[in-house]
C-alpha cells in the first residue's frame, strides 16, 4: 500500500510539472477541474457496480468537492488545497477498505497524488488567470 501511495505521489508530481510547463496560466482551474474528476471516479465506480447506496454518497462527495473546486476557482486557492485535503480522508477513510466497486489499490494511489496537489496549491498558491 505504501508503495502504492508513493506512485501516486510521483504521478502527481508529474501531473503539477506538466501543468505548470503547459498551461501556467490554467494552473488554477486545471486543479480545480482534478478535484471534480477525483470525486467524480468515484461515482462512476459506484454506478458501473450497481451499487445505488454507494452512487448516492458518492454523488453527495462529487457536489461536495465540486464546491470546494468552485471557490477555489473563483481565486481562493487555500480553500481547493483544503478539498484535496479532504479528498485525502475520502479515499482513505471511506474507500480505505475493500470495496466491490472500487478497484484494488486506487485509493492508496489517489491519496499519494491527492496529498501532493493539497501540498503544492496551499505552499505555491497558484492564481487564477487574469480577467476570468
Amino acid at each position: 500500500m505504501v508503495a502504492t501511495m508513493v506512485g501516486g505521489a510521483i504521478v502527481g508530481a508529474g501531473f503539477v510539472g506538466a501543468v505548470r510547463t503547459w498551461a501556467p496560466h490554467r494552473e488554477l482551474a486545471i486543479y480545480a477541474f482534478g478535484l471534480v474528476v477525483a470525486a467524480a471516479n468515484y461515482l462512476l465506480f459506484a454506478l458501473v457496480g450497481g451499487d445505488p447506496v454507494w452512487a448516492l454518497v458518492e454523488a453527495v462527495g462529487l457536489v461536495f468537492f465540486g464546491v470546494f473546486a468552485a471557490v477555489g476557482l473563483r481565486g481562493v486557492p487555500i480553500v481547493l488545497a483544503a478539498g484535496w485535503g479532504l479528498h485525502v480522508g475520502w479515499d482513505g477513510a471511506l474507500h480505505g477498505s475493500p470495496m466491490s466497486f472500487v478497484p484494488a489499490g486506487y485509493p492508496a494511489l489517489c491519496v499519494g497524488f491527492d496529498l501532493v496537489l493539497a501540498g503544492w496549491i496551499a505552499l505555491a498558491r497558484p492564481r487564477r488567470s487574469p480577467g476570468r
